[in-house]
């Protein structure tokens, strides 16, 4: 027997209840996501890149299956150790700041200095979730604070700890950066190869960029733990740091079976970083192997008649560093010692550009073979978009290069696109088209050199 009319309705009512009950979740998952990303201004005008529900790049996906931040990106605890340096201290805090990471920050500052800089951590409340834990009882090494910093983290719950120490200088999508390549190779912990060193001989805010020093740094086999950026529960299975103010989060990688594949560094030209070395620093000179920077391509070209070594290859890390130099991706840091710094980083780059744009013009061979990667690996013509200089994922998920916040795009230098494969005339041959596309690409670098 058919089932009457108000059984029927009563059916249709229930059944719509359940349809309600289990799209209203949904629902409010997107809403809380969609939120969660467009409260960053910055974030809003590119929603295709950050929505974990566009597209299907390895990123949006495990983003969205991270626990904790509602909008999809896990919640970070940066790391700060200091000691009786307030001016550091502050540089520091100044670059978190200016970080464009999406999801939520905290900021723990352990400091063990013979008197409190309260005053100084206050004045950045309004721009950070900043906990001040000052030690007074005595002096502390570098592998203790960093213990007692990661409780701090633990207290709170964060996902990521990422270790931030404060004389060295990172680009403004640093976190971003290492986080989104965490989540999309399923990665306990990231960090930055040491390839660039600024040497600062006198620590003072204000000092003259010709006294300071850039170096190009071979790299040592293991990462400092300045660049680690770690999830909280692989630490948490880690010994922890040794009690050292040396090679203290060696200890993180005992007994694993490849340390490479943990730690996961990231070239130098996808993520530059300025380690500074100061008086206090504590690596040797001979591990870091520094030499200086005498153009952006390794060997430099000779100039010696017009001819030149054929081993002539691009440094990719030199020009990495240019670009970003030249993308902004840096903060501003005047009237702070790191300012000493970029400073002598963007006057040492340029030195070394005109040498190598004066040897390219003598070696119409090279020339062929290296202006046009050159340009390219400048970041070429650079679009509108606040500093994005790839606005697509990379091959591994990694998020796009550069920062998204908009006012640090200003006043920079838009050069034109350089033609690639121009038409020549009729009758030309391969090589004259070569010749012309070199001949663009060494006047878009000259543009980029007088500009830079």
């Amino acid at each position: 027997m058919g089932a009457s009319s108000a059984e029927r309705q009563a059916l249709m009512a229930s059944s719509t209840g359940k349809r309600r009950r289990l799209q209203r979740p949904v629902e409010i998952w997107v809403l809380a996501i969609s939120w969660g990303f467009c409260r960053h201004r910055s974030l809003c005008t590119t929603p295709a890149l950050w929505h974990p529900l566009a597209g299907r790049n390895p990123l949006a996906r495990r983003a969205a299956e991270m626990p904790g931040a509602a909008c999809g990106w896990p919640s970070v605890s940066i790391q700060v150790v200091t000691y009786n340096r307030p001016d550091f201290l502050m540089q520091a805090l100044v670059q978190v700041a200016s970080q464009d990471y999406p999801g939520p920050i905290e900021v723990v500052v352990v400091d063990d200095s013979p008197h409190h800089c309260q005053q100084l951590i206050d004045s950045f409340v309004d721009r950070l979730n900043i906990r001040y834990r000052h030690l007074a009882d005595r002096r502390y090494t570098i592998g203790e604070k960093r213990n007692l910093a990661c409780g701090e983290a633990q207290t709170s719950g964060s996902d990521m700890i990422c270790i931030w120490d404060d004389d060295d200088i990172f680009t403004v999508d640093r976190v971003r950066q290492q986080v989104s390549r965490m989540l999309a190779r399923r990665a306990e912990c990231s960090s930055i190869q040491v390839a660039f060193v600024a040497y600062l001989p006198k620590v003072v805010p204000g000092l003259a960029g010709d006294q300071a020093q850039l170096r190009r740094c071979r790299g040592l086999p293991l990462p400092f733990e300045n660049s680690l950026c770690m999830r909280r529960a692989w630490v948490e299975k880690r010994p922890a740091f040794s009690n050292s103010s040396l090679g203290e989060g060696n200890v993180l990688f005992d007994g694993l079976n490849s340390w490479y594949s943990v730690a996961q560094p990231i070239p130098g030209d996808e993520l530059p970083f300025l380690y500074i070395r100061t008086s206090a620093s504590t690596a040797p000179d001979d591990a870091l192997e520094l030499y200086p920077v005498e153009g952006l391509l390794s060997p430099p070209l000779q100039l010696a008649g017009g001819t030149s070594a054929s081993s002539a290859r691009l440094d990719l890390g030199l020009l990495g560093l240019a670009r970003a130099i030249r993308c902004r991706r840096f903060p501003a840091l005047e009237g702070l010692p790191g300012a000493a710094a970029l400073q002598a980083t963007q006057v040492s780059l340029k030195a070394a550009m005109g040498c190598d744009l004066e040897a390219m013009r003598a070696d119409r061979w090279n020339s062929k073979r290296l202006a046009p990667g050159y340009w390219a690996a400048l970041g070429g013509a650079l679009g509108p978009l606040g500093g994005v200089v790839n606005q697509g994922y990379g091959p591994a998920g990694e998020a796009p290069e550069g920062s998204l916040l908009p006012h640090l795009a200003a006043g920079r230098d838009w050069s034109p696109p350089l033609p690639v494969d121009p038409e020549g005339e009729e009758g030309s041959s391969e090589t004259d088209a070569d010749e012309t596309t070199a001949d663009q690409a060494l006047d878009m670098i000259q543009h980029v050199f007088e500009n830079f």
